[in-house]
């Protein structure tokens, strides 16, 4: 008995021994830098100088939730002309041709909270890469071809994708807006086919001038970027205005007995 509690602390020991190493090696490896902020502009850097990959990444924390009512889709149509549309001094083709020799892409991702955009790259190509992802971001062309595209095609995927091809997301939007009736968390990140309809290209305008700020907003690098790169790509977000509009607060409904929508939920097995 003694023998086996000696070899069980042993090897307890062996293992938070092992573990701080595994955490200490790569301190000696990589320059982690956590969480700060650059300019006013709130950072998340991690720096990996064996990794030839950099990985960017530009959160907003602007959403749906923020689409007015009637216009749901706002909030992503803004993300889209930002991501996939021209910037001042390239159009969207010029861009893509841009984006073609350093083998990298610029994604966006719009939610309920939050927008993303970001890209991978090889740290050869970074500088030409971030200065097309910051071009993007910051000096959006919004042009008409451009709205037009784009909310063609978030029309296309709520009318033929969304609802032919995507049953789980399908039932997953049914689930919200049953659960979170009369709440912004009910409304589809993806708009509804009424709400995209409505969006005009002022909206767009309107929205993004009012809400990518600097409080909103958080630049993340991670991977073999050189030294002070990091630093030099969160400052060129510091042009955007300090302060969005005030962030909406919601209350449930103080009756949820009769407000509140029930919930049938069904389990299903594929035979």
């Amino acid at each position: 008995m003694k023998t086996s509690l000696m070899m069980m602390v042993s090897m307890a020991l062996l293992a938070v021994g092992a573990a701080g190493a595994a955490v200490a090696a790569p301190a000696k490896s990589r320059s982690a830098k956590g969480k700060s902020s650059v300019a006013g502009v709130r950072t998340v850097f991690l720096q990996s100088p064996a990794n030839p990959l950099v990985a960017l990444r530009v959160f907003f924390q602007v959403g749906a939730a923020d689409d007015p009512e009637g216009k749901q889709g706002l909030a992503l149509l803004t993300s889209q002309m930002l991501g996939e549309g021209g910037s001042k001094t390239r159009t969207y083709a010029e861009v893509l041709d841009a984006l073609y020799p350093l083998a990298a892409k610029i994604r966006v991702y719009a939610d309920k909270e939050s927008i993303v955009f970001e890209g991978t790259v090889h740290r050869d190509n970074l500088t030409k890469f971030a200065d097309l992802l910051a071009d993007q971001v910051l000096a959006p062309r919004f042009a008409d071809d451009d709205f037009t595209r784009n909310r063609q095609d978030a029309l296309d995927y709520v009318t033929k994708t969304l609802r032919g091809n995507a049953d789980e997301d399908l039932g997953k939007q049914a689930m919200a807006s049953a659960m979170f009736d009369a709440h912004p968390y009910g409304r589809p990140s993806q708009g509804t086919v009424a709400g995209l309809n409505a969006v005009t290209l002022e909206d767009v305008r309107k929205l993004y001038g009012s809400h990518f700020a600097r409080d909103r907003i958080v630049v993340g690098v991670a991977g073999g970027y050189p030294d002070g790169f990091a630093e030099s790509f969160a400052k060129r977000f510091a042009t955007l205005p300090a302060k969005a509009a005030r962030l909406s607060r919601w209350t449930i409904p103080s009756n949820t007995s009769d407000s509140l929508s029930p919930v049938t939920v069904i389990f299903a097995a594929r035979g």
